[in-house]
């Protein structure tokens, strides 16, 4: 079976390429400047802006149709249908096209906050952001609802599973709500405490194990809007013990790992420099003082 020459394109990618003329059985083959396949459209500069500006009109048609068609427009009813008819247009081969430049995040967040109303957790395809309860979650805005914060979470440990990075650090973000905000709603609060001790458990657990494996650990307090850390190789949060390596034996650049990857680079961490930002009993504090807002306790 012959080629269809017609069919056939180049793509050429990067600034320093040269950009060839190919041919194929005498006919030049065309060079677009974008091409789609599988539903996802890709340019020569990489650029995801036109993947997010398609599936935010598809789904911004998607929302009317919903609207215009449905009479009933309680939250029990608009909800549901715009996560099985708006959120796959969104989180369709996300893992190719995770938008990274702000302009298109801000175009996402802006039509999820219309599919979920106004202060809605928008789950974007790599991660999910609150109105307002961004990475130092310190501004007054409303906390979040129970299911948001449900959903908020499924997705975070979804991208772990699938090794893509979630756009805010949930736990970073659950301890700052629980030291920054007030919450009432008593669903919501058992998750956040729950999330919290998890983490606590698990800072424990991994301290106690570096501690009788002979391996230094040395507190190094966090400042003042010092963002949230990811491993510099699978892209997981890292949140309160951090593993350290110089970038190429620089004395001024620095990566951080998870456990794993450091383990995976020496396995008894030679060349590794574990920080520790909280200590245990300043975690505990935070937590101790996370209360139900209008509880006995609170007050």
């Amino acid at each position: 079976m012959k080629f269809n020459v017609d069919k056939c394109k180049v793509m050429h990618m990067g600034k320093h390429n040269p950009s060839y003329t190919d041919k194929m059985m005498g006919s030049k083959l065309a060079v677009p400047t974008q091409e789609r396949d599988l539903g996802v459209t890709v340019d020569s500069s990489l650029k995801t802006s036109t993947q997010c500006a398609a599936a935010v009109k598809e789904t911004n048609r998607t929302l009317g149709i919903i609207r215009k068609g449905i009479d009933n427009k309680t939250e029990n009813i608009l909800l549901p249908l715009y996560k099985s008819m708006g959120c796959p247009h969104l989180e369709h081969c996300v893992q190719m096209w995770s938008p990274h430049l702000k302009k298109d995040l801000l175009e996402l967040e802006k039509i999820q906050k219309r599919g979920m109303g106004h202060g809605a957790c928008p789950l974007l395809g790599c991660g999910c952001v609150w109105g307002g309860v961004l990475l130092a979650a310190a501004s007054p805005s409303p906390p979040p609802a129970a299911y948001q914060y449900q959903l908020a979470l499924e997705r975070y440990e979804w991208n772990e599973v699938k090794n893509v990075k979630s756009i805010v650090p949930m736990i970073h973000v659950s301890w700052n709500v629980a030291r920054t905000v007030k919450i009432s709603d008593p669903d919501l609060y058992k998750m956040i405490k729950y999330c919290l001790m998890q983490s606590i458990k698990h800072c424990q657990v991994l301290r106690e194990t570096l501690v009788r494996s002979g391996k230094k650990i040395a507190y190094q307090g966090r400042v003042k809007d010092e963002p949230a850390y990811y491993c510099n190789e699978c892209d997981v949060e890292v949140f309160n013990i951090l593993f350290v390596t110089s970038e190429n034996g620089s004395k001024n650049s620095y990566l951080v790992h998870c456990e794993d990857c450091a383990r995976q680079r020496s396995t008894a961490l030679h060349g590794v420099v574990v920080l520790e930002q909280y200590k245990t009993e300043e975690l505990m504090q935070i937590y101790d003082s996370f209360t139900l807002a209008g509880s006995p306790s609170s007050r």
